[in-house]
């Protein structure tokens, strides 16, 4: 019994990548980088926000905190797209209505592994000058 349920969960691990091509693949894995930048991001921006408005006093103080983190969320929409989210908008277009010769004719034009790699790195950069701007911004509400 024991031996039918491992061998039950190692068929359905392996069942996903069953016949994948490598675009499936790639376009899986730059939504997942996408939205694990996109948490990161969040994160910071709502860390960030609730430790402010733990410290907010005054009614106009929470209002420009919140109005603070809601045009951080905006600005960090837009880092993502510089960078993470640069692939995923053509990607999602080809994984739409692409044909199957044109999926690999961008796989194979594209070096996928080099541009996650440079992306979250520029996207690591770009986050770690970003945060301390934005927290500054939810700081200054209460001053």
């Amino acid at each position: 019994m024991k031996c039918a349920i491992i061998l039950l969960a190692f068929g359905c691990l392996f069942a996903g990548s069953y016949g994948e091509t490598k675009f499936d693949k790639i376009y899986r894995n730059a939504r997942f980088q996408y939205k694990l930048a996109y948490v990161a991001l969040h994160n910071q921006v709502f860390g960030a926000t609730g430790v402010e408005l733990g410290l907010a006093k005054t009614d106009e103080e929470r209002d420009c905190i919140t109005n603070a983190k809601k045009a951080a969320i905006e600005d960090g929409d837009r880092l993502l797209g510089e960078t993470v989210g640069k692939i995923v908008p053509p990607m999602d277009k080809l994984y739409e209505s692409g044909t199957e010769e044109e999926k690999s004719a961008y796989v194979d034009k594209f070096d996928y592994e080099e541009f996650k790699k440079s992306a979250m790195e520029d996207f690591k950069k770009k986050l770690m000058k970003w945060v301390p701007a934005q927290q500054e911004k939810m700081a200054s509400c209460r001053k």
